[in-house]
């Protein structure tokens, strides 16, 4: 918290997660993983192809 309140930004990434997760636990294994989810099954242009963006 101290660090978002220095830089007014989260650093929610896998790697600096796992190293303030180790520097808090240092037992402790990795367990944040990159994850990106994936493409909406059926995206609305292609539902409703009258509304599609200009």
């Amino acid at each position: 918290m101290e660090k978002r309140l220095d830089t007014g930004r989260w650093d929610a990434s896998p790697g600096a997660l796992n190293s303030r997760a180790k520097a808090a636990d240092p037992a402790s294994e990795p367990r944040y993983l990159p994850y990106r989810p994936t493409v909406y099954p059926r995206p609305y242009d292609l539902a409703h192809p009258g509304d599609a963006r200009p």
